[in-house]
């Protein structure tokens, strides 16, 4: 199977840094640069704005059926429906942008610029805990449930792997990827994936973590995001390259490419994948201001 471009999705006044799909209405929500929240309906070719924010959004996470928490530059938590109609109740508490937030049970985490986790209480929408885990940027947050294990990526090269029992540091992958972490995803109990500025993408077991079990020159310029796909084994990776990559989770060895002129992707950094729940449809945004819509044909 291969995936074909489907259609282009534009409406965002600049960048798009940040997008879910959101499982509970089978949409898409969108931010980026502009400071908007716009929902994309399936098969719709026009966007809702849900939000205007007035900053950069960094990152987006579903809280529940009715609810979206979005991060952005400036370290703002904002807490929304899904809906236009609602509004948006604002938090700060980081002094730095925002650029990775995680739902564990009932609290929301948050990766803060000034190297700082926090946890938010997802009901009163207040912060009830922090921890100073870093002196960098933590830029990718990824949950393990079923291990007990969170892990961090940051802008100092480190990945850090939690215990969620009681949040405390268990294990420091150090100087992963020079000079920065840009996103971590578990692919099963004791295997992390990682992506970083260095353009590598490299496999981790938990049982062993001194070097990688596989390190990739997988793009030519910085990972930005890596997604795997719900249904089939097949890992996304998005890079500043202007490229969309698919990856064999078993193997890790290249299924396809995305490009600009064979594919006729972006034109620009590609930031952040979405697969849909069913696994057959992926959306990328990008600096170009638009969302590209994959289908496996």
């Amino acid at each position: 199977m291969k995936l074909i471009l489907q259609r282009k999705l534009i409406g965002h006044r600049g960048s798009i840094y940040s997008a879910i799909f959101d499982v509970h209405s089978q949409q898409l929500f969108s931010g980026g640069g502009d400071g908007w929240l716009v929902s994309w309906a399936p098969d719709s070719v026009d966007g809702q704005l849900i939000a205007d924010v007035g900053d950069q959004i960094f990152s987006i996470c579903n809280i529940d059926t009715q609810r979206l928490a979005v991060g952005t530059m400036a370290g703002e938590i904002y807490f929304l429906g899904k809906s236009s109609r609602d509004t948006p109740r604002r938090k700060v508490f980081h002094d730095r942008g925002v650029f990775d937030l995680a739902i564990f049970k009932d609290k929301l985490i948050s990766a803060g610029g000034d190297g700082k986790l926090g946890f938010w209480n997802i009901n009163t929408t207040e912060i009830e805990e922090s921890i100073a885990l870093t002196h960098n940027r933590i830029r990718s947050l990824s949950l393990n449930s079923a291990a007990s294990l969170l892990a961090a990526g940051c802008s100092g090269g480190d990945i850090f792997i939690l215990s969620t029992t009681n949040w405390s540091v268990v294990d420091i992958i150090s100087e992963a990827h020079i000079p920065s972490v840009f996103s971590i995803c578990w692919d099963d109990n004791d295997t992390l994936l990682s992506g970083g500025r260095d353009a590598h993408l490299k496999q981790w077991k938990v049982s062993d973590l001194d070097k990688p079990q596989h390190d990739l020159a997988a793009h030519w310029y910085t990972i930005n995001h890596l997604h795997l796909n719900p249904k089939l084994p097949v890992l996304a990776t998005a890079s500043r390259d202007k490229t969309i990559r698919l990856w064999s989770t078993d193997t890790l060895d290249l299924i396809q490419t995305l490009d600009p002129v064979n594919a006729k992707g972006h034109i620009n950094s590609v930031n952040r994948l979405a697969w849909t729940t069913d696994g057959t449809q992926l959306f990328a945004v990008s600096d170009d201001a638009s969302i590209s819509v994959w289908q496996f044909s």
